[in-house]
C-alpha cells in the first residue's frame, strides 16, 4: 500500500514490515509496537544503521551476491584459496550463507536470481546469459547446482544441465544428494543436513539419458 496523507504513521510502518519476507501481519504489528515503546536513541540508531547499510551495500560483479565493502567483489570471490574450477550455482543470496555455514565448500558461487518455472522455457528473469558467460570463461571441472527441492528447481536443473553440456563438455554437473527433503528451502536447512547432501552429490543425467533428474533424486532419497 502506498503512503498518502490520510494514512497514520503506525499503519505506514506496519505496511513496510509486512513487505519483509516471512513477516505476517501479527509479527509486523509486534515490530511496530516494540519500536513505538523503544527509547528515542534506539530508533535513531536503527534509522542510521538502515541508511548506512543501504549506502554501503553493493552487488558482487563476480557471483552477484549482495555484500558490504569497498571492493567490486565479495570476500568469497576475492579469496585466492578458493577452487575456481568448481562453481556452485544457487537460487538466491541467502543460499550462499547456508552453504558457507557447513565449512566444507571450496568453490566459488553464482547466484542465478530465481528459478525457471515449469510453465516457462525461456529464462528471461534469471541470470541465464551471465551464467553461460561465466561457464565459458572459467571452464570449471565441476559445476554443483544447489537448489531447494521442488518441481521448479528440478525443471531449472534439467534446463541448465542441457545448456551447460552443450557449451562445456569437459566438466561434471552435480546436484545435491540425500539429505534434503521434498519442499525444504535450502536457506532453512541446518549445516549437518547440507553437509550430508553435499557429500552425497550425484552426477546429473541429461533429460535424454535413461535417468532424468527426477529419477536420480528419487533414487537418492530412497537409498
Amino acid at each position: 500500500m502506498l503512503y498518502n496523507g490520510n494514512m497514520s504513521t503506525f499503519k505506514r510502518l506496519l505496511d513496510f514490515f509486512i513487505k519483509l519476507p516471512g513477516v505476517g501481519p501479527r509479527q509486523a504489528e509486534r515490530f511496530v509496537r516494540y519500536i513505538e515503546k523503544a527509547p528515542p536513541q534506539y530508533t535513531h540508531e536503527l534509522s542510521l544503521a538502515l541508511a548506512e547499510f543501504k549506502r554501503d551495500s553493493k552487488q558482487c560483479d563476480g557471483c552477484y551476491m549482495y555484500f558490504t565493502g569497498k571492493e567490486d567483489q565479495c570476500a568469497i570471490c576475492l579469496d585466492q584459496s578458493r577452487n575456481r574450477k568448481h562453481i556452485i550455482i544457487v537460487e538466491k543470496d541467502v543460499d550462499i550463507l547456508a552453504l558457507e555455514s557447513t565449512g566444507i565448500i571450496d568453490g566459488i558461487y553464482f547466484v542465478l536470481g530465481g528459478l525457471i518455472p515449469i510453465a516457462k522455457d525461456i529464462p528471461t528473469h534469471v541470470r541465464y546469459d551471465a551464467l553461460l558467460a561465466r561457464i565459458k570463461k572459467e571452464k570449471p571441472f565441476d559445476v554443483t547446482i544447489a537448489f531447494s527441492v521442488h518441481p521448479d528447481a528440478d525443471h531449472t536443473i534439467g534446463y541448465l544441465n542441457n545448456t551447460i553440456q552443450n557449451i562445456h563438455q569437459e566438466g561434471s554437473i552435480h546436484i545435491l544428494g540425500r539429505g534434503m527433503s521434498i519442499g525444504m528451502e535450502l536457506e532453512y536447512a541446518d549445516p549437518e543436513t547440507l553437509i550430508h547432501a553435499y557429500r552425497r552429490r550425484t552426477t546429473h543425467q541429461s533429460e535424454n539419458s535413461p535417468l532424468s533428474v527426477h529419477t536420480v533424486k528419487k533414487q537418492v532419497r530412497q537409498k
